[in-house]
């Protein structure tokens, strides 16, 4: 997780890759925040997989509205998440 506020974007990141990379800093604050509510006001918490899981969901959707995911789905995009990185659409 570290390595998304850290570090540059990594080289090598396909063209869906690169519109992650751009989403994934909101979409894991916005979660974290959301998680930290839910622990504050709700007193429920929530498990670093589950966490892992939402920030992937909240970056897919973002990104379905970049003309990049036309036809991609958000069930889709979490199953295939490295390959979207990595692997060329």
């Amino acid at each position: 997780m570290t390595d998304v506020f850290i570090r540059k974007r990594p080289r090598g990141l396909s063209r869906w890759g690169q519109v992650l990379w751009r989403i994934l800093q909101e979409a894991s604050v916005w979660c974290i925040w959301k998680g930290r509510n839910d622990i504050a006001f709700n007193g429920c918490g929530t498990s670093i997989r589950k966490l892992m899981l939402e920030i992937k969901m909240q970056a897919s959707l973002w990104a379905a509205g970049n003309s990049s995911f036309k036809g991609l789905k958000c069930n889709g995009a979490i199953v295939n998440w490295k390959s979207l990185f990595f692997d060329p659409p």
